[in-house]
């Protein structure tokens, strides 16, 4: 008995020391889980006082570089001769002062100026006096902007010498290859008009002028050969007359229809040279003016990285006038040129085949622009060409009434292309072709059974016996047929 107590008693106390030892190992596992907080907490907060004088010092070398990037703006637009050539003005640069404030996406509501831009009213910060560098403003920070890309011909090269190329030469920053590719792109911009007028002219004199000599001559031999003097058609004399019966019947002017369809194809093609012309000009006219005082380097924003990005914000009245000037009038004429001639050249076409070849070749005169940028000039003003946008601020959000009414009036617009094309078309073919002058579409009702004749093949598909060796009659009469 007193065994089995004192090996009860011996097991007591074991489990006792047990839990003591237990409580023991928890009381020290939290007083160690503690003593960790606590030491991680002070590390946390030696790495936050160290990140803020970090943040400290960078916005202290941020102000610095702003005020240096001021200094040297300002030296720049002196005539100081410095040479920062990679400090970028970055899209966020004050730069528009609020007399001029400020560039406008086309569309919105937007007051005419005295020169024809147009600007925005001010916005609340701006009113209340923005920061200004430069003599410049900027939209307000929750303005995204909308890009227009310059059109990929030589038209958009010589906006973009007359915009990107100058303010770069102008900054200073410009080196021989800047120069070399002024001049060169400058002189091949002027070897495209040149060409195209040029081409032109010598079309109007010797394709043009023979083809329209060379119907006017054998329609007076028509008229005079087969009309009495009263004006009356005398069959007989038609049917034996030797003129150029073959070559007056295979004249274009004659199937109304025909010459219709592709002198519709022309002008509509036309007509969207000239909606090339007026987007063009929309939008170098929205564009903000630059304000008094201001040169191009403020209109322009020029990042530098991985890939160089151009935003032309605003452009100064010369600058603006010199597009006028200098692109957009030479390409009115040209196209008005190509329009008129193209019509007179199509009608005068001497036969059905020649037509189409003559509407081909017309497509090539358009295209010298394109075929000058991609064959004389390097990929990489293509790549230069394709990074110099038109910027405009987007001042607020349209709603899905308005975005559908201007869907509606682009429809609108485009409708009443398609529908001035036809009316051109049916005008121009009855009354205002000076191929034949007033020309009374007397010839096809004579031509008959023997001008489709012409177009009609004697022998059937997969007709054998068609063409018999030796003096065996033929089964169909392939000789000439006579006007009935």
């Amino acid at each position: 008995m007193l065994q089995e107590r004192s090996h009860h008693d011996s097991e007591g106390r074991e489990q006792t020391m047990q839990e003591l030892i237990r409580s023991e190992v928890r009381a020290a596992k939290a007083e160690l889980r503690t003593e960790i907080k606590d030491e991680l907490r002070a590390e946390m907060k030696l790495e936050l006082e160290a990140e803020k004088e970090r943040t400290c010092r960078a916005e202290a070398r941020a102000e610095e570089l702003a005020i240096e990037l001021q200094r040297w703006m300002a030296n720049t637009s002196s005539g100081a001769d410095e040479e920062l050539d990679t400090l970028a003005v970055p899209r966020t640069a004050r730069a528009f002062e609020e007399e001029a404030l400020l560039m406008t996406p086309l569309g919105d509501k937007v007051g005419p100026t005295s020169s024809g831009s147009r600007e925005l009213e001010l916005e609340p910060a701006a009113a209340a006096g923005e920061p200004m560098l430069g003599g410049m403003m900027v939209p307000a920070d929750d303005v995204d902007l909308d890009y227009k890309d310059l059109t990929e011909d030589m038209w958009g090269i010589a906006v973009m010498l007359l915009t990107r190329d100058l303010c770069e030469i102008s900054r200073g920053n410009a080196h021989k290859s800047h120069m070399v590719r002024l001049i060169y792109a400058t002189v091949c911009y002027l070897v495209n008009i040149f060409l195209q007028i040029a081409i032109l002219r010598w079309v109007a004199i010797y394709i043009v002028g023979n083809s329209v000599w060379t119907v006017q001559s054998q329609y007076a031999k028509f008229h005079k050969d087969t009309f009495d003097s009263d004006g009356n058609f005398q069959q007989h004399k038609w049917i034996t007359w030797d003129g150029p019966r073959d070559e007056l019947c295979d004249a274009v002017i004659n199937k109304r229809l025909f010459l219709g369809c592709v002198l519709f194809l022309w002008i509509g093609r036309m007509l969207g040279e000239f909606k090339t012309i007026q987007r063009m000009y929309r939008e170098i006219d929205s564009l903000p003016r630059a304000p008094h005082g201001a040169i191009l380097q403020d209109c322009i924003s020029f990042y530098r990285g991985g890939r160089e990005e151009v935003e032309i914000l605003a452009l100064p009245q010369g600058i603006r006038y010199a597009i006028y000037g200098g692109v957009l009038l030479p390409k009115v004429f040209v196209c008005l040129l190509l329009t008129c001639l193209g019509c007179q050249w199509l009608t005068a076409t001497l036969s059905f085949s020649d037509l189409i070849l003559n509407a081909l070749a017309l497509e090539f005169i358009i295209a010298i622009d394109e075929n000058i940028l991609e064959f004389f000039l390097p990929k990489r003003v293509v790549t230069r060409l394709g990074n110099t946008k038109l910027a405009y601020p987007i001042t607020n959000d349209q709603s899905e009434a308005a975005m559908e009414h201007a869907i509606i009036l682009d429809y609108q617009r485009n409708i009443a292309n398609f529908a001035v094309c036809v009316i051109v078309t049916i005008l121009y073919v009855l009354y205002l072709q000076q191929v034949l002058p007033y020309h009374t579409f007397d010839i096809e009702e004579h031509c008959g059974a023997w001008y489709m004749n012409q177009f009609s093949p004697k022998c059937s598909p997969f007709e054998s016996g068609c063409f018999p060796f030796g003096n065996v009659k033929p089964p169909h009469d392939y000789e000439e047929m006579q006007p009935a």
